[in-house]
């Protein structure tokens, strides 16, 4: 589905030593990790309703290390930016969102998640902790498809939860998640949660992909904490024009492609749509079509 109607690829390297592009590690086993994957899916009312819109931003508060030009390290953090601006809209946000605790490394019943201890949001902002916010929506999606997986009858199709991100999220901008099966010489070997994380890209004349902005995002995507909701099989790719998979923008300290490639104009499914609607979102197009101009005479 992915390579044949989707038309996505993996950039690797043709130089053995790895001195020019090579995939990136996390990028190539989640590639690797998806052949043979048989989408079984599993019932959810979320999924059989369409397209999910996320009812809030998904996002993760990671407090990325930064150098201090004394050379110490501190922590920065990016939801907080908000808080910053003195808005009122904000002023009770974290004293009001539900907030659950879940030991590291253990399996999670996502339906149970409120029953969980809970702690406070803003004492965990100020102590620097790592916080993931996700729509409730979602999670009640992904845990219709955990406690489903293993009951749905041979032959039955039903569609994967396809949701897609509210506001200025900083993780991938959609998702599309599934149960996936494999089986070796007849026997099932893997059964598990999937998901394709979607990183929309609009580039529009000469713009080129911007790798290391690309990688900032990846590397959100990748954060353990993402395991609980979307379990461990995650595959983050870039969706964009085919043209602009030749065009990156790079650092000289990172070389590794740190996503697929998701050419939205080559894949078999509805292509004349995809390009309809690739042109009605590119501002010339628009600007031709919705915009007059003015001037003074003389």
């Amino acid at each position: 589905i992915l390579t044949e109607t989707l038309q996505m690829f993996s950039r690797e390297s043709v130089d053995p030593q790895h001195k020019g592009w090579y995939l990136d590690g996390e990028i190539k086993e989640a590639w690797d990790a998806l052949e043979g994957v048989i989408p079984v899916s599993a019932e959810c009312k979320l999924a059989l309703d369409g397209m999910y819109h996320h009812k809030c931003e998904m996002w993760l508060e990671d407090f990325t290390e930064t150098q201090e030009a004394d050379g110490r390290q501190k922590k920065v953090g990016q939801v907080q930016k908000k808080d910053e601006q003195n808005d009122d809209a904000f002023a009770n946000i974290w004293q009001n969102i539900q907030a659950t605790k879940i030991k590291r490394g253990e399996a999670v019943d996502l339906g149970k998640v409120a029953n969980l201890d809970s702690f406070d949001v803003e004492a965990a902002l100020r102590d620097k902790t790592e916080i993931l916010a996700v729509d409730k929506g979602l999670v009640g999606g992904l845990a219709d498809i955990r406690r489903m997986k293993m009951i749905v009858p041979p032959g039955v199709f039903i569609p994967a939860l396809a949701t897609v991100a509210e506001g200025s999220s900083n993780l991938a901008d959609g998702y599309v998640s599934f149960i996936g099966a494999k089986w070796r010489n007849g026997t099932l070997v893997d059964h598990a949660l999937y998901t394709i994380c979607i990183q929309s890209k609009d580039y529009f004349g000469s713009s080129a992909i911007d790798n290391d902005k690309v990688r900032e995002n990846k590397d959100r995507v990748y954060h353990e904490l993402l395991d609980i909701p979307f379990g461990k099989n995650r595959l983050y790719c870039v969706a964009t024009r085919l043209e602009k998979f030749a065009k990156r923008k790079i650092s000289e300290g990172h070389k590794s492609m740190p996503y697929v490639s998701y050419p939205v104009d080559a894949g078999k499914l509805l292509p004349s749509m995809m390009s309809t609607l690739d042109e009605r979102r590119s501002r010339h197009e628009k600007m031709a079509k919705g915009a007059i101009a003015f001037k003074f005479d003389g």
